[in-house]
């Protein structure tokens, strides 16, 4: 299964010839349904901004599968990563058939350390909408869309969860501390 990743709702089923519209302001681009990408404020050049927010986008996988994604880091600049000098933290994310369970690991490597504090932003694809959002076992509060998103830059460290019926996403914000977290997402 592939999924639009501009508007992020229209499905596609694989094994199949399919025609899509390709204007020139949009390159059309397809996520496959299990799958976790990382992406990053646009910056002009590496270390424009020493800190800065992480964000997940998750595409769940059927129930009962799970995706996998680890973030590799290094330095950006110099040979460091041919001394193995990294920072790699693995994400897994499982569907189960009442909820969506998220296990951040701690980050291992060596020789090189992230710049700063900063906040790890997933947006959960999904047409269900979630009840409650758990980090380590304990309830978080759920926001506004817009407040998440605001504060988002400001390494803000409070936890908090919105949803967005509009997309169809549920956006979980995180401190990132390096440390080994769950996150549960209940339909």
């Amino acid at each position: 299964t592939w999924i639009d990743y501009n508007n992020k709702q229209t499905v596609y089923t694989g094994e199949q010839w399919t025609t899509v519209d390709a204007p020139l302001s949009s390159i059309p681009m397809f996520v496959k349904q299990g799958s976790i990408i990382p992406t990053m404020p646009v910056m002009n050049y590496t270390h424009e901004k020493l800190v800065y927010p992480l964000t997940f986008e998750i595409f769940p996988a059927q129930e009962g599968v799970q995706a996998n994604f680890t973030l590799y880091e290094d330095e950006g600049e110099d040979l460091g990563y041919q001394r193995d000098e990294f920072a790699k933290t693995p994400i897994v994310c499982r569907t189960l058939p009442d909820g969506i369970e998220l296990t951040v690991s701690a980050r291992e490597g060596k020789g090189y350390t992230v710049p700063g504090p900063r906040n790890l932003l997933f947006r959960i694809y999904s047409a269900k909408v979630p009840k409650e959002v758990t980090v380590q076992g304990k309830k978080i509060k759920k926001a506004r869309p817009e407040r998440l998103e605001a504060d988002l830059e400001n390494n803000t460290e409070s936890v908090l969860w919105s949803w967005d019926k509009e997309n169809g996403m549920c956006s979980v914000r995180i401190s990132d501390k390096g440390i080994n977290e769950q996150i549960m997402v209940a339909f």
